[in-house]
């Protein structure tokens, strides 16, 4: 059957015809029988509660059913008792989890409500739901040094459906735009630790071509998607990008941006091979953020001057690990503790302190196995490959055993050759996308011993901008505009 006539049966799904016997129950003709005669079953309180929560792809729990879907007919105090009515329906079913009870539909029950909503209340509904999901984030976000980090991360994940449904919202509407670029810049750095750079780059882009001109909200989205794209080693996307937040943080009230441009220019320049300058930028980044006493930014640029600084300068490097340990243990924060631990055990990897590194960094991969930090455990599984190369050698000479593979997500296109053979010339691998030409170089460390090992932008395929897969509209889930 061709795509598009699965595609249109999966849609009209109430409406075949159910096998067996003609004389059987109407309601059991159809599966639109079927959900008719339950709805007809429910109050009418209960059925415009079904209908508003059919907007929630990804359920819901007590506390955002009482934000999103009291109102009008459907008292505040009333949403328990009808939660509990649709429950015993079996319209809804309540999931009990750590973080409490949380109400979900099946699938095709929530397409039916979703046809059951009345468009006179759709854009009130979508309102609330717009402004719910974008103070979730807001107040959730995981690049805060704060003890309960890593339950804001644990939330964010939980509630990625509805966040994806509030962000197609925002950007199918110019009215509503800012609030989609606020919401999807304010998620960087779980599109980053989740491994879902295409993804945040998709919603930011489609924010970034909605709202042009000198707004703020442009700004601080144009260093999230710069960033973003030298991850993916997308440099046609990000320079420009990246010069665009630089002219634009130095117009008048645009000033916090600043460092962050300056931040992402030095990551720039690592990643096109030019680490003195990059680390250079990363500490005058630092030096803005810790007169304005930002301790968040301050400890992102730790991060960055001793991964990327442990290359041009490995004792400076450890020193700014030291302090990010510090200052993330002094805070509670778990999530970014795993990071300075990451940090701090490449640069003890180029101070030639084998011991230590696969220490630190073996803690550092325990956890964001735990919580599924895949971004976090890729780095770090590559750093306890080399400490364990290096424990497995006792002959031959310095630096045969630790060669960066091609796991390593930091390296950007001006990469210098792999050396592929055993005696050491230097040769050239190709990957089929063309992005892994020139392979990577093995540089003695500053100890001597080992190899050095230089961070830049993961050698990935250029973004691609097709729609995908996540975003749903229509009858499906999200609500568009009425």
């Amino acid at each position: 059957m061709p795509l598009k006539q699965l595609t249109h049966e999966v849609e009209e799904r109430f409406d075949v015809l159910a096998r067996g016997s003609p004389t059987g129950l109407p309601r059991h003709r159809t599966l639109r029988a079927t959900m008719d005669w339950s709805f007809d079953l429910c109050s009418p309180a209960e059925q415009r509660l079904w209908a508003r929560l059919s907007v929630f792809p990804g359920g819901a729990d007590l506390d955002t059913a009482e934000a999103v879907c009291a109102g009008g007919e459907i008292h505040l105090a009333d949403v328990i008792d009808l939660l509990a009515g649709l429950v015993d329906k079996s319209v809804l079913v309540g999931e009990q989890g750590q973080a409490g009870v949380r109400y979900r539909m099946l699938e095709s029950i929530r397409a039916y409500g979703y046809e059951r909503l009345d468009p006179s209340e759709a854009r009130a509904l979508r309102g609330r739901y717009i402004d719910h999901y974008r103070d979730v984030v807001e107040a959730h976000r995981i690049d805060r040094i704060v003890p309960d980090q890593l339950e804001r991360y644990r939330l964010l994940r939980r509630e990625l459906p509805n966040v994806r449904a509030a962000l197609e919202m925002c950007l199918s509407e110019p009215s509503t735009a800012v609030e989609g670029l606020e919401t999807a810049t304010a998620m960087w750095l779980y599109w980053l630790l989740a491994g879902s750079l295409t993804e945040g780059r998709y919603w930011l882009e489609r924010g970034l071509d909605l709202v042009p001109g000198a707004v703020g909200a442009r700004a601080m989205a144009l260093w999230v998607d710069s960033m973003l794209a030298l991850r993916q080693g997308d440099l046609a996307v990000a320079m420009p990008r990246l010069e665009e937040c630089h002219t634009m943080a130095r117009q008048a009230g645009n000033e916090d941006v600043l460092p962050l441009a300056i931040r992402t220019s030095g990551l720039a320049a690592f990643s096109t091979g030019d680490a003195p300058r990059g680390l250079a930028l990363l500490e005058e980044s630092l030096a803005l953020h810790r007169a304005t006493g930002d301790l968040d930014s301050i400890a992102f640029n730790l991060y960055y001057a001793a991964v990327y600084g442990s290359m041009e300068d490995p004792a400076r490097a450890a020193r700014f690990g030291e302090e990010l340990l510090a200052l993330c243990e002094i805070r509670h924060a778990s999530m970014s503790r795993s990071h300075a631990q990451l940090a701090l055990g490449i640069a003890m990897w180029n101070l030639g302190d084998c011991r230590r590194a696969g220490e630190l960094v073996s803690e550092a991969a325990e956890f964001a196995q735990e919580i599924n930090d895949r971004w976090t455990l890729t780095q770090c599984l590559e750093v306890l490959a080399w400490t364990a190369g290096a424990r497995g050698t006792t002959n031959g000479p310095p630096g045969r055993w630790a060669r960066p593979t091609r796991c390593g997500r930091w390296w950007g296109p001006h990469r210098p050759a792999l050396d592929t053979t055993r005696g050491g010339t230097n040769g050239a691998r190709s990957s089929p996308a063309g992005s892994w030409e020139n392979g990577l170089s093995r540089r003695p460390s500053a100890t001597g011993r080992g190899t050095a090992w230089s961070p830049a932008s993961s050698p990935r395929s250029a973004h691609d901008r097709a729609r995908p897969g996540w975003v749903r509209g229509g009858r499906q889930g999200t609500l568009s505009a009425q």
